[in-house]
């Protein structure tokens, strides 16, 4: 959850400022999005993330074997 104020923990509760990362708790911005939602929900990002990492494979910036890693971390291979 993300608000005008900042952005709301939803392991630990604490309100964090909009600037912060992560929560004092340790929980990143990002894993609080995601907190909650099943596998199924969570994997159109990585799929977005695979296509970003594809464009940079394309674009000559990332070689195959480090676009083949990438896919590996993401899709747990």
């Amino acid at each position: 959850m993300i608000n005008n104020d900042g952005w709301r923990c939803q392991r630990c509760g604490v309100v964090n400022p909009g600037y912060t990362g992560s929560c004092s708790c340790g929980m990143t911005k990002q894993e609080n999005e995601n907190y909650g939602r099943s596998e199924n929900e969570a994997a159109p990002d990585k799929f977005e993330q695979i296509k970003k990492y594809r464009e940079l494979l394309d674009q000559g910036i990332l070689t195959q074997e480090e676009f083949d890693k990438k896919k590996k971390e993401l899709f747990d291979l």
